[in-house]
């Protein structure tokens, strides 16, 4: 056990070294040492969800619940903290950094940070299904409301069904892009599907 205060809202990403688990808790957003011993509180947010660390670990973005997303500059000290403008759950930066994809309950989008113009990407109604990027940046690993899709920019976007589960929390994709772990509302299952 790496830490104790987590709070209902955690979820988690990895600093881009691989020492510290970065979660939110019930003081904030904080990380974690992996080998274990005392953490430290990166931003003082409240509610966050589903934060993710830039590619070169320099950002941090995250939702809140109820409210909009919010980018933290952790090169600062302190740390500075812009408001995105937007709504969004479960934003995932894109492998060169520059975009961020997100669902907001009805779409799945992506904002360009230089820009912060924001892009429809495909509908969907999924209450948990989340986002992750594929390697190569021009494909989403997504769960929607039709189940885990592989979305291909366009236009038009291109959906690949590649499995028809109801009721997914959360995806995230191996870093060979060959496989899926997801988990289901409800079900205290991790599941694993290979050879995307």
């Amino acid at each position: 056990t790496l830490a104790t205060d987590g709070n209902y809202l955690t979820a988690m990403t990895w600093t881009h070294d691989g020492a510290e688990i970065i979660y939110y808790a019930e003081s904030g957003i904080r990380a974690v040492p992996v080998a274990g011993g005392t953490g430290r509180l990166v931003v003082n947010a409240f509610a966050a969800l589903g934060p993710d660390l830039s590619p070169d670990g320099d950002l941090l973005v995250y939702g809140t619940n109820g409210g909009t997303m919010r980018l933290a500059d952790l090169r600062a000290s302190p740390v500075v903290e812009s408001d995105l403008g937007v709504p969004g759950r479960s934003p995932r930066f894109s492998p060169d950094g520059s975009t961020i994809a997100f669902f907001d309950g009805e779409q799945i989008r992506l904002m360009d940070l230089a820009s912060k113009a924001v892009t429809d990407v495909v509908a969907s109604t999924a209450d948990f299904g989340r986002v992750d990027w594929f390697t190569d940046g021009r494909r989403l690993l997504a769960g929607t409301d039709r189940g885990i899709e592989i979305l291909k920019f366009g236009p038009p976007v291109e959906r690949t069904l590649v499995n028809d589960q109801f009721a997914l929390m959360d995806v995230d994709l191996s870093p060979d892009d060959g496989s899926v772990a997801y988990g289901v509302n409800g079900q205290p299952d991790l599941h694993v599907l290979e050879g995307l």
